[in-house]
């Protein structure tokens, strides 16, 4: 067996396992995705140049009407320390990105930059839909659970890496010894097999690292879209999920044709880690779909139908009930 075979045999399954989103929308209608793909070949997306006040004075209203339910269902969920500290930038930069996580002092924020603010100008509800996705990510605390599988996986794959050079080197010795004699000098001393475990241990935790985000991160990009389409919808904004068919049509109208350069440039670093926009929009168009039974159905403001599930994990049901209950009311009546 192949060493590469073997890396594969010993780390797909425990990558794999190791976080399985909870939040995971409807299965998308038949079709949906097709058409998906036929609108976005369709899609000619226009952007808006905008100077950087506008673009702030455009974007961040909505951050604000999304930031304060978005802390309570934090709070609920018990994921993150920080549910009542997220910030929001807007950066001078004509790519189209969006991004959450830790700033420099640890505080939860969301990222825009201007080009993308730009291409949504005449579409709040889209931009929302945007915003509310980073939201998802914060919520689900996506660059803890990003810490912990890199931390893990490279500790895995530094230990299997360490484990076959070793045992490859002492092979090596061992057949030496047979074609010239015991009293021949091995072609590997102590020093040697220490020296390259020890680069081994290192290179794994950089590679597991690296391989750990990659595996992880559609599930949670996923998730993020799922969940911020609910922050969105619960906050006023009726977003369709067009959306994703922009970015789609931004993607494919990229001069950078190949992933590779896309890495190397950035020019849209959004899709570096993103499902296919096909398949998002399609999902989005399910998850809308259950959004909306559910409000037909009394909630004012609904919430996923298994958020009760994940919080009573850390406190009792009827508790998670209580505390969920403001959160199903209307906004008026929680402000």
């Amino acid at each position: 067996m192949g060493k590469l075979n073997f890396l594969a045999i010993v780390l797909i399954p425990v990558v794999a396992g190791c976080a399985t989103p909870i939040y995971k929308s409807p299965p998308a209608p038949a079709g949906a995705v097709k058409f998906a793909k036929q609108e976005i070949k369709r899609t000619s997306p226009a952007r808006t140049n905008l100077s950087m006040t506008q673009a702030d004075a455009l974007a961040r209203p909505i951050f604000d009407s999304l930031s304060h339910d978005a802390s309570q269902i934090c709070m609920l969920m018990a994921e993150s320390d920080f549910c009542s500290m997220f910030d929001f930038i807007v950066l001078n930069e004509d790519h189209v990105n969006a991004y959450a996580g830790p700033n420099e002092a640890g505080r939860p924020t969301i990222t825009l930059t201007k080009g993308l603010v730009e291409q949504f100008v005449d579409e709040p509800q889209e931009l929302a839909m945007i915003v509310g996705h980073e939201f998802g990510h914060l919520l689900a605390d996506h660059a803890e659970e990003d810490r912990k599988n890199a931390e893990r996986t490279g500790k895995i794959l530094s230990v299997t890496l360490a484990m076959i050079s070793a045992y490859a080197m002492a092979i090596d010795n061992a057949n030496h010894e047979v074609a010239y004699g015991q009293n021949s000098t091995p072609l590997y001393n102590p020093e040697d097999i220490s020296y390259v475990i020890s680069r081994s241990l290192s290179a794994g935790v950089s590679l597991g690292s690296s391989l750990a985000y990659k595996m992880f991160s559609e599930g949670q990009e996923n998730e993020a879209d799922y969940l911020g389409t609910y922050v969105a919808w619960r906050n006023g904004y009726r977003p369709s999920g067009r959306a994703f068919l922009e970015l789609g049509a931004l993607a494919d109208r990229d001069e950078f044709s190949s992933n590779e350069k896309r890495r190397q440039e950035k020019p849209y670093a959004f899709w570096n880690s993103h499902p296919n926009n096909a398949d998002r929009a399609a999902r989005a168009t399910a998850t809308i779909s259950e959004i909306n039974r559910l409000h037909a159905e009394g909630q004012e403001r609904p919430l996923p139908p298994k958020f009760v599930t994940r919080y009573a994990r850390f406190t009792r049901s009827s508790e998670a009930q209580v505390l969920r209950m403001p959160l199903l009311q209307s906004s008026e009546d929680t402000q």
